[in-house]
């Protein structure tokens, strides 16, 4: 598994995931514990990265667009075999987990994700070390980034698994699209994403969506967002002409449009 391009301190994880959601959660998650992580919908694209990325690990779907896993294992296995793979599926069939670890799966995990189960079977797979508990620092923020997204010194809290997001302590209601909206941006703070972008990673493949549906769940969004917090803070900025990004709370609202 060596890959020589790559900081040997740094594991690179390549997901095959064609729920854009899902995949952006997952993505989350891995990235505030330390990894390096890159993004497939297909089996197609998954391939082209293989050959670019060299990755240490990839994780995949069972049920592909354009592949079904098992064989996408097959081929992975004749292609890069020195690579794992584990399956991370919504389906947990009998057949399905024997046939996986019967054709070099490392490990087969059911959905719905279970953040802590996958973090310590990664470790396993990739012969880290678990956290040392010792080190009372690195194990608590382990700890806390495992299923949190925060921002501005925590004032805003994101749970990945429940779905909850809170300001101030405070409970904030969201809808399912204004939830996976959040979770993608602030996973990226500071980085603008166009509203092409957002269709892509939060809506179904397929499903139309037009820019005033985009911008209306944008709207309601950060409307329930600056109600919450001190100064009426936006959380999300229009950068015009391009798209939209999520800024970390700061005192000073000089620069930012709402």
């Amino acid at each position: 598994m060596s890959n020589s391009s790559a900081d040997p301190l740094r594991f690179i994880i390549l997901i095959i995931e064609d729920d854009p959601a899902f995949a952006s959660l997952l993505q989350a998650i891995l990235k505030s514990n330390g990894y390096e992580v890159h993004l497939a919908a297909k089996a197609e694209t998954a391939f082209n990265f293989l050959n670019i990325l060299s990755p240490h690990l990839i994780i995949s779907d069972l049920y592909l667009p354009d592949m079904h896993g098992l064989e996408l294992l097959k081929q992975i296995k004749i292609s890069h075999p020195q690579v794992p793979l584990i399956f991370l599926s919504g389906y947990s069939e009998e057949v399905d987990i024997v046939l996986s670890l019967e054709l070099g799966a490392e490990d087969y995990l059911s959905k719905p994700l279970r953040s802590k189960e996958l973090l310590a079977r990664i470790r396993k797979v990739l012969g880290q070390p678990k956290p040392v508990s010792g080190d009372a620092s690195e194990t608590k923020s382990n700890e806390e980034s495992d299923p949190l997204l925060t921002s501005g010194d925590s004032l805003l809290k994101i749970d990945l698994l429940s779905r909850e997001v809170r300001i101030h302590h405070w409970p904030l209601p969201l809808t399912e699209k204004e939830f996976e909206i959040l979770m993608f941006l602030a996973a990226s703070p500071d980085q603008v994403f166009s509203r092409a972008q957002l269709a892509e990673h939060i809506w179904a493949h397929g499903e139309q969506i037009d820019a005033r549906t985009i911008d209306a769940h944008i709207s309601h969004l950060r409307k329930k967002m600056r109600k919450a917090t001190p100064n009426r803070y936006p959380w999300i900025y229009t950068q015009r002409g391009k798209g939209y990004a999520f800024k970390p709370f700061i005192h000073s609202l000089q620069s930012l449009q709402g």
